[in-house]
């Protein structure tokens, strides 16, 4: 995510209350400039492509000797460095 949200506290109760709060601002600033909260990403997603693709893409991973993974983490990279991506704050 790159809003920044801070909170502190001298206890956990104190650290909970002040996450709670700090969460509850943030999504009010957000609602008061009609966006949505950024959420933090997990490094995992589900795609979807055609069968025939999955298995070419599975077929190029084991002759690379990596996993499909890594092929596919690979492909991403390689699209978001192109030019018409610079722009974005990656």
């Amino acid at each position: 995510m790159n809003d920044f949200v801070t909170f502190e506290g001298d206890n956990v109760a104190d650290l909970k209350k002040a996450f709670e709060e700090a969460v509850d601002h943030y999504v009010s600033v957000c609602e008061k400039l009609a966006r949505d909260p950024q959420k933090t990403f997990r490094g995992k997603f589900n795609v979807r492509i055609k069968p025939e693709l999955h298995r070419k893409a599975s077929l190029v991973a084991f002759k690379k000797n990596i996993s499909l993974n890594k092929l596919v983490e690979t492909a991403i990279n390689n699209e978001i460095g192109k030019p018409e991506y610079s722009a974005l704050a990656l």
